[in-house]
């Protein structure tokens, strides 16, 4: 009786670290699309309205 409570515990154990790892995976890929996009604009940004420095 108690092996099957350990197994269904392990068992439910391992499907949610699962899913944790595949939230965070899914959470990274968002965040590196994102962080790409602006980095994107800011690049495009710069080369419109290029700065001048005067020393």
């Amino acid at each position: 009786m108690l092996d099957r409570v350990m197994n269904v515990w392990q068992d439910a154990l391992a499907w949610l670290l699962e899913k944790v790892a595949a939230g965070f995976q899914a959470l990274y890929s968002a965040m590196e699309a994102v962080l790409g996009n602006l980095r994107s604009f800011c690049y495009s940004v710069t080369e419109l309205f290029p700065l001048s420095i005067q020393a």
